[in-house]
């Protein structure tokens, strides 16, 4: 489900993100390495991929440069 995924991504993005003394995003992880972790998880890698896909059309997540940041949705779901 979307939403237990949405939860997952956000805590995935949250663990794997590195933040400067500010507290502003300086990277997030690469979107193979969001994709790897949710499979450490118990997510098929085929539906991370699309449920990542997802989760960035709802503007839960930002999928810049081939890294996952947090999106203007983060954590709202």
């Amino acid at each position: 489900d979307y939403d237990d995924f949405g939860a997952l991504a956000e805590a995935i993005v949250a663990e794997e993100m590195a933040v400067d003394s500010d507290g502003l995003v300086e990277t997030g992880p690469t979107r193979a390495r969001a994709v790897a972790r949710a499979v450490e998880l118990g997510i098929g890698e085929r539906d991370a991929t699309a449920r990542l896909d997802r989760l960035a059309t709802l503007n839960v997540v930002d999928l810049v440069g081939g890294e996952v940041y947090p999106g203007e949705n983060f954590s709202r779901l």
